[in-house]
């Protein structure tokens, strides 16, 4: 088995696209969990991209990839071993995001990671690169300048909206944010950053209230077009909740309005944008605008990264030591309990210090590559046959290209028959309105 990522991301899609795509996918969700052929993945749902991290073969990946595309105007990228290591570790550092250095991805991450577990859906390769990839991002945002800057794409948006001739003045503009989901807290604290102080919340699943109260702001009791200077969306429920009909009703009996509308799936209709006094501020919008960084702070957190990597290949290293470390143990314990007239207490002790010192021996030489020859020398000493190593960074390194999946458990079925083909009816499903 092996690790790979099949992604759509702002680097080649646009955010209507990767939406499309992400609710093509999300039809088979559950079909994921159950086949057989695919050990664990992780699901990462953003803004700006749609990913699956998978434990599965490289024929299932492929196969896999070949199906999501469907809904794609070009194949998905499949990344596989190393590349996919990567990518994950890159995408938790800030450095292949829309905004290079927005910190919001960690958070999202975690969540995934988090929905993943509590779905059954993570393997111990999915956990140790997960969470290596976080502990990357933590070390590049303490030793870098990367997200020095508080970059994200919600303050990119207020950046754009704040032009010259845009005539926004932040502290005393009145905002209408539309939305109650984990975005619409990390866009309130951007704009907090810039001096808002007249914001109001309005959601249409009634959860506005209960935001409101945790944020310390109001709560609208309708969609209101009329008075906000600038209104904010972030619900992505698959419906626009502003029109531009209901627009173009409202701007003649109102000054200039812009719109900043960070849904993937467009919670206001693009029409809008063709109605005078209307600004609106997209993704896209924000994709075609966003500074760039120094090469100097790019090049610090890829280095950052790198060293990531070097720590994760030396645990996975290690830990293919694990079956043949326990059996050691086992046997040393054994051998001391059996000793005649031995005390159990300082005999327990004794077995215990042993077993460490030939775990962390075990580690040392997997890490300097000597993991076979550790393993000759414990049979030798122990003078019966102990677990082989396994391969864990086969995960990273090869696929078993000669392997065939096997299928397990009484709900599993082949791969061939967990994927849809291109005559399946796909529908989009229905999100619950934040």
């Amino acid at each position: 088995m092996r690790l790979h990522v099949l992604t759509a991301n702002h680097s080649d899609f646009t955010a209507s696209e990767i939406d499309v795509i992400a609710t093509h996918i999300e039809v088979f969700s559950d079909t994921l969990k159950i086949n057989g052929a695919i050990l664990g993945y992780i699901t990462l749902s953003t803004c700006n991209r749609f990913e699956i991290y998978l434990e599965c073969e490289q024929a299932v990946a492929q196969r896999l990839a070949a199906t999501f595309s469907q809904a794609a105007p070009h194949p998905i990228t499949l990344l596989s071993g190393p590349q996919a290591a990567r990518h994950l570790y890159e995408v938790a550092a800030g450095l292949d995001s829309l905004v290079v250095g927005e910190r919001e991805i960690v958070g999202q991450l975690r969540r995934a990671l988090a929905a993943a577990r509590a779905a059954g859906t993570t393997t111990k390769l999915l956990e140790t690169v997960s969470r290596g990839a976080l502990a990357t991002a933590r070390r590049v945002c303490a030793e870098t300048d990367l997200a020095a800057g508080g970059r994200s794409i919600a303050a990119t948006a207020l950046e754009l909206a704040r032009t010259p001739a845009s005539e926004i003045h932040w502290p005393s503009a009145n905002v209408l944010l539309v939305g109650t989901g984990s975005y619409a807290g990390a866009t309130l604290a951007a704009m907090r950053r810039l001096g808002v102080k007249n914001v109001e919340v309005w959601s249409a699943s009634g959860r506005a209230e209960a935001f409101a109260r945790r944020h310390g702001i109001a709560a609208a009791s309708a969609l209101d077009l009329v008075s906000p200077r600038v209104m904010i969306t972030c619900r992505g429920t698959g419906q626009p909740v502003i029109t531009a009909t209901a627009l173009a009703e409202a701007m003649p009996g109102r000054g200039p309005l812009t719109i900043i509308d960070l849904a993937r799936s467009h919670d206001v209709e693009p029409a809008s944008a063709e109605i005078a006094g209307v600004r609106l501020i997209t993704l896209d919008t924000i994709r075609a605008a966003v500074p760039t960084l120094t090469k100097e702070q790019v090049t610090a957190a890829k280095r950052v990264v790198a060293d990531g990597l070097d720590d994760l290949r030396a645990e996975l290293e290690g830990r293919a030591m694990d079956p043949l470390i326990t059996a050691i143990r086992t046997t040393i314990s054994e051998l001391a309990a059996a000793e005649p007239g031995a005390n159990a207490a300082p005999a327990a002790h004794f077995a215990s210090v042993l077993a460490h010192r030939y775990a962390s021996a075990a580690r040392r030489a997997a890490r300097a590559g000597r993991a076979a020859e550790f393993h000759a020398v414990a049979e030798l000493v122990f003078g019966a046959p102990l677990p082989r190593p396994r391969a864990l960074t086969d995960a990273l390194d090869t696929a078993s290209e000669n392997r065939q999946p096997s299928f397990v458990g009484t709900n599993s079925a082949p791969a061939s028959a967990a994927l849809p083909t291109p005559a399946d009816k796909l529908n989009h499903t229905e999100r619950s309105p934040q």
